[in-house]
């Protein structure tokens, strides 16, 4: 850092004059109400113009909390909470932080982490409602200056943490942190669990975010973390309502059942290599039998994962929402699909379709079928230039979903059909080879798609179905041409339904 930063919180604090009092006879309602409004720039530029606006406009400039992205940031904000130089200004402004980002673009010079160590030393004195603290490159910022997670350590009114790339250091922090969290987002850097000197590998309790965050027990709310797989014995979590995970292979459901008793909704995103079939069967076999002997969630209500994933997992209880994604190499296997509706019986399944071609699967299509099996169908067909997709019909296609949804007598049916993969395929290649590509046929039928005419077919066919949403989403950065219906019910006295009510928009 180029110029010389006092690295105590003494110093940081000390200054030789008190801030003085709002003595101003002037309504200052109207510059609030454009500070209010106003970007951090204006709002500083406003501070400078006379006492009263200087102390005003400090809660606008910490709003938003506090985002540290450079050295002359950190600089920056040293001198704006030493302002005038009152201990009584210095701890009033840091009362009114409520979040921390720290997010170097560069790596940090050694001078950094010291001056961060004050400053959170500080923060823990008077930083009374700061509750949310984000750190990218976590083990990295740590590593510089271990004292620096001592210090972040002190904290005590944090809710919600959000480390990126955390490690060993980070392990002592979540360990030692002496406030009691709500929310926590974790992802460990698998590069710093194995170090080349074994003695820096980091332990196994100390690589699990779940055993780590036992202080927490009995407040933690949300949980968000990859490569987490809780000990039988380890903690458990009674007001855990939602957990995400990341993972590169298949967790044992059996110890998050026991760990989050009261789980409300699980997500899992998956970066598995599928390995061995065999393995999925003995996996799924397991946590079957498990939860015949032992039970399993009664409270969740929603699972947002790959197919393959909820089938290895065995889940045997009730969720409501089922939202589902498929592997392209893996595809829609029928089977496993119908497996998971069995056992756990939603009411609202969404699919998410690697390409149209998988509705022309007979099988996948019965399945979806059945009579009574769901109150919500929603199918998002994510259109792929694949061998496939490349010749499909979307004519047949839309006609064989108005059998499915007449077969299965669902009250409500959504569709997407999503060409934004293809349009991002097709910039780069006619940017790259400037050469234009021509359009697929599923492009052309989509470009002249008459969705309202689509909706009105449904209901047409479909006495049952009650409320339907489709769209065509060609361009992520522009609104979808979409088209919603409900049907009207008849009236108490018993007239017959009159036109279907209408709330459709297109552009």
């Amino acid at each position: 850092m180029s110029m010389a930063l006092s690295n105590t919180p003494e110093a940081i604090t000390a200054g030789p004059q008190s801030h003085p009092t709002i003595r101003e006879s002037w309504n200052v309602d109207v510059m609030h109400i454009i500070m209010s409004y106003a970007d951090l720039r204006v709002v500083s530029n406003l501070m400078q113009t006379c006492s009263a606006l200087n102390y005003a406009g400090t809660k606008y400039l910490l709003a938003d909390g506090l985002t540290l992205r450079s050295e002359y940031g950190l600089v920056s904000f040293l001198y704006f909470f030493r302002a005038h130089g009152a201990l009584g200004e210095c701890a009033r402004r840091l009362a009114l932080l409520n979040k921390v980002t720290i997010d170097f673009y560069y790596e940090p010079s050694e001078y950094v982490a010291p001056v961060l160590e004050c400053l959170f030393e500080v923060f823990a004195l008077t930083a009374f409602n700061l509750t949310s603290l984000k750190i990218s490159n976590t083990e990295a910022l740590l590593v510089l200056h271990p004292p620096l997670g001592t210090a972040i350590a002190k904290l005590r009114t944090l809710k919600t943490v959000d480390f990126f790339n955390t490690g060993v250091h980070c392990a002592t922090l979540l360990r030692t942190l002496q406030s009691s969290l709500v929310t926590v987002k974790l992802r460990f850097d698998l590069d710093t669990r194995a170090q080349e000197d074994d003695s820096e590998v980091l332990p196994e309790p100390d690589a699990n975010p779940i055993l780590l965050l036992e202080g927490s027990q009995s407040t933690l709310e949300s949980l968000s973390v990859s490569c987490a797989t809780p000990s039988p014995d380890g903690p458990y979590y009674p007001n855990m309502t939602h957990l995400e995970l990341s993972f590169a292979g298949f967790p044992y459901v059996k110890d998050y059942i026991r760990a989050f008793p009261n789980l409300q909704s699980l997500t899992c995103f998956d970066y598995t290599r599928f390995g061995d079939e065999l393995a999925w069967h003995s996996r799924r076999g397991m946590a079957i039998v498990y939860q015949v002997y032992h039970g399993t969630w009664r409270s969740l209500r929603k699972f947002e994962g790959s197919l393959l994933t909820l089938w290895v997992l065995g889940l045997t209880c009730h969720i409501h929402c089922v939202r589902l994604s498929f592997a392209q190499q893996l595809g829609v296997d029928p089977n496993f699909l119908n497996d998971v509706i069995i056992d756990v019986r939603p009411s609202e399944l969404a699919l998410r379709l690697p390409g149209a071609a998988w509705l022309l699967d007979d099988a996948v299509r019965a399945v979806l079928s059945e009579e009574g099996r769901l109150q919500v169908l929603e199918i998002y067909v994510l259109f792929h230039i694949n061998e496939a997709d490349d010749t499909v019909s979307v004519a047949h296609i839309l006609n064989l979903l108005a059998d499915v949804v007449r077969a299965s007598s669902v009250p409500t049916f959504k569709l997407i059909l999503d060409l934004t993969w293809m349009r991002v395929f097709r910039d780069r290649v006619e940017r790259d080879d400037e050469k234009k590509l021509p359009l697929m046929p599923f492009e052309v039928y989509l470009q002249d798609m008459d969705v309202d005419a689509y909706v009105d077919t449904l209901l047409a066919r479909v006495p049952s179905l009650k409320e339907v949403h489709v769209s065509v989403v060609e361009h992520r950065d522009r609104c979808p041409r979409q088209a919603d219906r409900k049907r009207r019910e008849p009236s108490t006295a018993g007239a017959a339904t009159n036109r279907d009510e209408t709330d459709a928009s297109a552009s």
